[in-house]
C-alpha cells in the first residue's frame, strides 16, 4: 500500500484533465523535539503533480513525494550527545474543493479552498559510533481551509491546517529492544502560506511555508537487555519552506 501511495502522484493521466501541472522543488526542513535537545536541519527534493476541474467550482487533487538527508543533533537512549544524519522519504495526497468567482475589475479574484489530506513519511536516524540507527514511520490525516488571492499573474494563498489523526511507529526491535512501539500523536492547528508568480503561460515559480505541531505523546515501555525504558514522543515542531518551479499543461 505504501508503495502505491508513493507512486500515485507520478501517474496522473494528464491528457484527460482540465488543468494539470507538475513541479520540482527544494525544501528547507527543520524538526525540533522540545525539551530533549533534538534538532534536524537540511534540504530535501520534492516532486509534485496535480489537477483541477474547470469552471467556477469543483474538485482538485495535489500529490507530492519528497526525499533527502538532513543533519541530526540529539542524544542516544542513555542521553549521550549524538551527531548524525536522518534520511527522509515522504508522500502527501490532497483532495480539494474550490470556488472560483468571476474576477473583479483589474483581474483581482479570491478563491476559497477546502481540502482533506494524508501525509506519511519514513525517518531513518543513521547509526553513529556506538549508537544504533532507528527507523520511524509517521502518518497524518488533516483538513485544510484557506483562500487564494490572484491578480495580474501573481497569487497569494494562506490558511490553516488541522491534523485530526496522527501516529508514529518506531521500529525498535531492529535496534535491540524487545518490541516496537506506536505513539498516538495529537496535532495542533498550524498556518500555511504560498506566493507564486506566473512567468509564462505554462511556467510558474512559487515559494511557500507549511508545518506541523504535535503535543507530547503518552508514554510507552520497552526493554533492552535488563533495562526497562519509558519512552515518549516529545512535543514536536516541524517547519518546511519550499521553492518550486511548476509547469502547467
Amino acid at each position: 500500500m505504501k508503495r502505491l501511495l508513493i507512486v500515485l502522484p507520478m501517474i496522473v493521466p494528464v491528457n484527460v484533465l482540465a488543468d494539470a501541472s507538475i513541479d520540482l522543488g527544494v525544501e528547507q526542513f527543520r524538526w525540533r523535539e522540545k525539551g530533549f535537545g533534538v534538532t534536524e536541519d537540511g534540504q530535501r527534493l520534492s516532486l509534485g503533480a496535480g489537477w483541477q476541474q474547470e469552471g467556477h467550482r469543483g474538485l482538485g487533487y495535489a500529490g507530492r513525494v519528497y526525499s533527502g538527508a538532513v543533519d541530526y543533533s540529539g542524544k542516544t537512549w542513555d542521553r549521550q550527545p549524538l551527531q548524525t544524519h536522518s534520511d527522509y522519504l515522504g508522500w502527501r495526497h490532497e483532495i480539494r474543493w474550490f470556488y472560483r468567482p468571476e474576477a473583479a475589475p483589474g483581474g483581482f479574484a479570491l478563491e476559497p479552498i477546502l481540502a482533506v489530506g494524508y501525509e506519511g513519511w519514513m525517518r531513518k536516524i543513521r547509526a553513529a559510533g556506538a549508537a544504533v540507527g532507528v527507523r520511524e514511520d509517521y502518518e497524518v490525516a488533516f483538513v485544510r481551509a484557506g483562500v487564494t488571492a490572484t491578480r495580474s499573474g501573481w497569487s497569494l494563498a494562506g490558511g490553516i491546517k488541522q491534523p485530526w489523526w496522527a501516529r508514529e511507529s518506531s521500529h525498535l526491535k531492529n535496534a535491540g529492544f524487545s518490541n516496537d512501539v506506536t505513539f498516538s500523536l495529537r496535532g495542533r492547528t498550524t498556518l500555511y502560506a504560498e506566493i507564486a508568480c506566473r512567468l509564462t503561460p505554462h511556467w510558474r515559480l512559487a515559494a511557500g511555508y507549511d508545518g506541523y505541531r504535535f503535543k507530547q505523546s503518552d508514554s510507552k515501555t520497552t526493554i533492552a537487555g535488563n533495562t526497562v525504558f519509558t519512552l515518549i514522543q516529545p512535543a514536536t515542531v516541524a517547519d518546511t519552506v519550499t521553492v518550486r518551479a511548476e509547469y502547467r499543461f
